[in-house]
């Protein structure tokens, strides 16, 4: 579904060269009881919710991890991507650090449609 050109300018993004001699898991499911207020930043209590999910790709080491979520979106705008998908990076990191015990180095979205490489904070 991607040109070549388009592929091949993906393959050459920094984040893929960081990865090196990280364990790479693909499309990896995991399942985790998560705080609450990481889904709804008002609430202010305790609770967990059962939280299901799959990690486009999860890049692991020793001691830490990075998250890297695909989007294939026509929005240009980094601000905007980074907005509508920061919500779902949180909870992402929030489980591999709970189910993996590992800390999450970085996190980012690459948007396959402009090909761009987008850093997410945490």
């Amino acid at each position: 579904m991607l040109d070549k050109d388009k592929l091949e300018r993906i393959l050459q993004m920094s984040i893929f060269k960081m990865l090196s001699g990280y364990t790479l898991y693909k499309e990896q499911p995991f399942t985790a009881f998560i705080p609450a207020s990481i889904v709804e930043e008002e609430y202010d209590g305790d609770e967990q919710i059962l939280v299901q999910g799959i990690i486009d790709l999860l890049a692991v080491n020793e001691n830490e991890a990075i998250i890297v979520d695909y989007k294939h979106s026509s929005v240009v705008s980094e601000e905007v991507l980074k907005a509508r998908y920061e919500k779902q990076l949180r909870l992402y990191a929030c489980a591999v650090e709970k189910v993996l015990k590992k800390k999450i180095k970085e996190a980012y979205l690459v948007n396959v449609n402009t090909c761009k490489m987008i850093k997410v904070e945490l």
